[in-house]
């Protein structure tokens, strides 16, 4: 009898030993015993596999009055990945919510241990370097969830090489390879052969945009030193050269009421829209009713800079359109799902750039703005046809917006995720008014590019339709990135952080597909050979 119990014990103890390893876990009911009789209160309880503190396995204490005053206590549920939606598997009952759970269990990937890509840190800024990354359920000692230091390259270059190239099939035209942070941009062929290349000196780098105008001339952002703010994509310095590649028009805009970051737009009247970052106070974080973790914001504003004139001719700023559902005492109050035409400020509330508008295109047709918002996950509409006066009141608030529902509460699916590049397809192009967006997808591991057609009547309910989309096994960058629809009908893609760019046909066949030299892929911009600007060149 003593050798029996010694076998079963053994074996007892193998089975939970193996469990351990498999990682397989037989969770368990536990109810609360609050009065440490060692009798479980049957209305407050949690399952799991490890016995919580506090809670025992049995419910047979009639007198716990734990939940004494609450007469229709309520079932909820973990959400452990902060998503706003509860793990069905893991819930407790209490009048009062606490802290990590929700009321609803529409969370289907909510686990115990909810793993996360994480981003190295190296330089301390709060900004992760998408080419340093691990994936693990608790943040690394190092790390950061986003990605967002985009002048952090560790060094990294590649060689210009040709993968992939049809010329049957591929567009016959020029590329604007625009790489960030570099002192030189280069246009080049689809054989790899550079034509013509911009040198602009080891103190005057690449911002981030940067385009050819049908005179030939180059509209491009640069990095003004010192910048007023450590944040990824800012830029200070708009210039614009001649077909000579002489600096003919310069505007500065880097200070902490107004840093210029990212991309620009030229209006038809010549004119140039840039956005720009501008910083809040705690004492204005305080009267919108702010509730978030830090002691200022950078909010977003949009400006028209007259190249004639050196003047700013229009502008919109964020901040003019806030709600919250949070404090009834500030004039900022209302219900998210009531206002959608306006922003939540406490959508993001751990983070100085609660926003990061990182893209901007104009339809002229309609004189209207789109920009692209990474922390919303969203495009936003602006109306350009207002004065600056009327932008600040109603008729400055968003006239649509699409890609994250969640954002005012309404209801939907996301259509993309921390985007790049709300690219109007305009002109005599195939998909004319659809929209190209590059869904980059970071924490998902792998990026996709999407066409939208966007609505001619915009209803805050009627999100835009997907109408062709491509990805692949390969196609991945966390950061920076873009699409444009070429001629043809094909898509140039631009993937950053694999200084990659990739051409495909309408059934998504790679006809073209180069990785090139120097720093990460801002974007690139495609130009047919008989495009003004191109003759302009000489070319």
């Amino acid at each position: 009898m003593k050798h029996s119990s010694i076998v079963l014990l053994t074996l007892f103890a193998l089975y939970f030993s193996g469990c351990q390893e498999d990682e397989a876990c037989l969770k368990k009911t536990w109810f609360e015993d609050s009065d440490q009789d060692g009798l479980g209160n049957p209305q407050v309880f949690l399952s799991q596999c490890d016995q919580p503190d506090g809670y025992v396995i049995n419910n047979d204490d009639d007198s716990d009055q734990h939940n004494s005053n609450c007469e229709n206590p309520i079932t909820w549920y973990a959400d452990t990945d902060e998503d706003g939606l509860g793990d069905q598997n893991e819930s407790v009952v209490s009048c009062t919510k606490p802290d990590g759970f929700v009321s609803n269990h529409d969370d289907k990937n909510d686990s115990q241990c909810q793993q996360f890509i994480w981003f190295l840190d190296s330089d301390g800024d709060g900004l992760g370097n998408p080419e340093v990354n691990q994936v693990s359920c608790e943040k690394p000692l190092g790390f950061v969830r986003n990605v967002d230091d985009e002048d952090d390259t560790h060094g990294i270059t590649r060689e210009d090489q040709i993968i992939i190239y049809n010329p049957y099939k591929a567009y016959d035209g020029y590329v604007l390879l625009n790489e960030l942070g570099s002192s030189k941009l280069r246009l080049v062929t689809k054989d790899g052969t550079t034509v013509s290349a911009w040198e602009l000196g080891d103190n005057n780098l690449l911002g981030n945009d940067a385009e050819l105008l049908q005179n030939g001339s180059l509209v491009s952002v640069h990095k003004l030193e010192p910048a007023p703010l450590s944040q990824g994509g800012y830029g200070g310095s708009i210039q614009i050269r001649n077909e000579n590649k002489q600096i003919t028009w310069q505007y500065d805009m880097s200070s902490t009421s107004g840093l210029q970051h990212h991309d620009l737009e030229v209006l038809p009247n010549g004119n140039v829209l840039v956005m720009a970052w501008e910083v809040k106070t705690p004492q204005e974080l305080i009267s919108v009713g702010y509730t978030g973790e830090v002691t200022t914001l950078n909010s977003e504003a949009i400006y028209e800079i007259d190249t004639g004139t050196q003047e700013i001719a229009w502008e919109w700023h964020a901040w003019d359109h806030l709600v919250q559902d949070e404090d009834e005492t500030k004039s900022t109050f209302g219900y998210l799902f009531q206002n959608p035409e306006k922003i939540n400020v406490n959508y993001v509330t751990d983070s100085p750039e609660f926003m990061h508008c990182n893209g901007i295109d104009h339809d002229a047709a309609r004189d209207i703005i789109y920009i692209s918002v990474r922390k919303y996950s969203e495009v936003w509409v602006i109306d350009h046809q207002t004065t600056s006066l009327e932008a600040i009141g109603s008729k400055g608030d968003l006239l649509y917006r699409f890609g994250n529902p969640a954002t005012y509460k309404g209801t939907g699916d996301r259509l993309f995720t921390y985007q790049h590049h709300p690219n109007l397809i305009e002109g005599s192009v195939p998909g004319k008014g659809n929209m190209l967006v590059f869904s980059n997808n970071p924490d998902e591991g792998k990026s996709n590019v999407i066409e939208l057609d966007i609505p001619d009547n915009f209803d805050f309910n009627v999100p835009p339709k997907v109408v062709w989309s491509y990805d692949d096994d390969e196609l991945f960058s966390p950061i920076l990135s873009g699409a444009e629809r070429l001629p043809n009908g094909n898509t140039l893609i631009s993937s950053g952080t694999q200084f990659t760019a990739t051409e495909v046909t309408p059934d998504k066949e790679v006809v073209w597909k180069m990785t090139m030299d120097g720093k990460r892929l801002w974007r690139t911009y495609s130009y047919s050979r008989d495009y003004p600007g191109i003759w302009a060149l000489g070319l």
